[in-house]
């Protein structure tokens, strides 16, 4: 607003103070390598925080429904074994790579996934099947992430399985 009147000072003074927490917000998301939409600031400045979804917690949950329909018969009693030996392989690469506990399912790329094959068959000394078939089972989780629209595109898209 324009003019002299202490209305229109204490406006533009609240409007300034506005812009600052938007900004403050746009750079608090840059600085967590967050996605940066208008959503996720203004969710940022209201203060709502935006649910992170991480590549752990999704094997996790795949885990636990996978014992679920193990009880109920319809996977053998071995097939959960193969999601948690890749739950501790993903976690060994992500400290080991990354230093961190767990990663954001949206920074899960071509760079990530020839990385993780690069550190199973070094690393953890697995054959070229045994690597593929942890490969196949983080594409699982991958697409479930994807229907659950917690990514948007596949990082397994064009990569092909040595």
């Amino acid at each position: 607003m324009t003019g002299t009147k202490e209305d229109t000072k204490t406006f533009n003074t609240y409007l300034d103070k506005m812009k600052a927490r938007v900004t403050n917000s746009h750079t608090l998301l840059c600085g967590q390598d967050a996605e940066i939409t208008s959503e996720a600031i203004k969710s940022k400045y209201m203060g709502k925080a935006e649910k992170m979804h991480t590549i752990c917690k999704a094997i996790k949950i795949h885990n636990k429904n996978m014992e679920e329909l193990v009880e109920k018969e319809d996977y053998a009693n071995v097939t959960p074994k193969r999601f948690e030996i890749l739950e501790r392989h993903v976690k060994d690469y992500l400290s080991y790579k990354y230093q961190k506990s767990d990663l954001n399912i949206r920074h899960i790329d071509h760079e990530f996934i020839d990385g993780f094959d690069f550190y199973l068959h070094t690393s953890k000394d697995n054959g070229a099947n045994t690597a593929s078939k942890h490969l196949k089972n983080l594409g699982k989780i991958v697409l479930i992430c994807m229907k659950n629209k917690w990514i948007s595109s596949d990082p397994f898209f064009g990569y092909k399985l040595k």
